[in-house]
């Protein structure tokens, strides 16, 4: 994955993911490629939107490669189709008055409704049911140049391999003109058939099986405030931790639980808090859930990285300045905590 630019967002993320992989700090500041991005850091981003962005971006960037492992890897990762199909009543019985427009997308934006507690069935069943074009809404027919009562649907037609599901819990309210939070109680499987969804002939039910991989949460009742935590699956030995700012801790036990955070954001409101039923999982701040395809190839454990460099070293792979920039600051890390265990024995 040579080739990109060190000052580039692509080059940042890049030496950010090698910093992750090989670094011998607890946490990496990711403050280099924020800034590369010309992100004001100092005002809360659109988590949704900025996900789009960033997909978008490391799309076209990255097909610019030769490599085609590389070039296609958002494509083959996060990248679906779905196409919105409108049909006339007065031609139901006509398959050719059936229209479609085909549209890429990296996430399917779910929306919660009205109701305080739903689940993600509900939610993908609301995303793909007919909706009556009629009255005001009636649909303009180009063959008989007049408007028809019509109905449009989406049609699920690909899946990528990791399904993000983004639940639009940050919505704009036309009475204040400002974004709010919708704070109802999603309830989400750690498995997902999707076959019961997708309208792709020949297509095995087994790729359509995804396991919950990660679980994004918002705390705090404003949607221009508040605190964001990732729980992820590690893919290889399936266990799940949980990220807050620097903090990382592992989630005891095999399946994905919330910590007390969640209970505590929800006691304020008079609730009963996270809830957790057998297969499933309920949150009120859950925004952003990632599912991955089980039939979708694994990655491989990767080794440290030794502290003098050599052809054998697993970051050997890497562009020489960004090995360069891992031996240095390991280096100048290890320095500073042996100084700073000799001066606690001096003092």
């Amino acid at each position: 994955m040579g080739g990109f630019i060190p000052n580039s967002p692509v080059g940042k993320l890049q030496l950010l993911f090698a910093q992750i992989q090989f670094s011998k700090r607890s946490c990496v500041n990711p403050t280099s490629l924020i800034t590369s991005l010309g992100i004001d850091t100092t005002t809360q981003q659109d988590a949704q939107e900025f996900s789009k962005l960033f997909l978008n971006l490391l799309e076209d960037k990255l097909s610019l490669q030769t490599d085609t492992t590389v070039s296609t890897m958002v494509y083959d990762q996060f990248r679906g189709e779905y196409e919105y199909v409108t049909r006339m009543d007065f031609y139901e019985f006509l398959a050719s008055q059936e229209s479609s427009s085909p549209s890429a997308f990296y996430e399917l934006d779910l929306s919660l409704g009205s109701k305080s507690d739903v689940t993600l069935d509900e939610c993908l069943a609301e995303f793909l049911h007919e909706e009556k074009l009629e009255g005001t809404d009636q649909y303009f027919c180009e063959n008989c140049s007049s408007k028809q009562n019509a109905t449009r649907s989406i049609r699920l037609r690909h899946l990528p391999a990791m399904l993000n599901i983004q639940l639009l819990r940050f919505v704009f309210d036309r009475k204040t003109g400002l974004k709010k939070k919708v704070s109802s109680m999603v309830h989400f499987p750690f498995v997902v058939e999707m076959s019961n969804y997708v309208e792709t002939q020949g297509v095995a039910p087994s790729s359509l099986t995804y396991d919950l991989s990660a679980v994004l949460i918002h705390r705090g009742p404003s949607a221009y405030s508040g605190h964001y935590i990732a729980h992820i699956k590690d893919p290889v030995t399936g266990t799940w931790y949980k990220f807050n700012d620097e903090v990382v801790q592992k989630i005891e036990g095999t399946n994905f639980k919330l910590g007390i955070e969640e209970d505590l954001e929800d006691s304020k409101k008079g609730r009963a808090g996270a809830k957790v039923t057998k297969g499933s999982h309920g949150s009120s701040n859950a925004y952003m859930l990632v599912y991955s395809r089980r039939d979708a190839a694994k990655p491989e454990s990767v080794p440290a990285c030794s502290t003098t460099p050599s052809l054998s070293d697993p970051c050997s792979v890497l562009p020489p300045w960004v090995q360069t920039t891992i031996f240095n600051e390991n280096e100048n890390f290890e320095a500073w905590t042996r100084d700073t265990a000799s001066r606690k024995v001096n003092h």
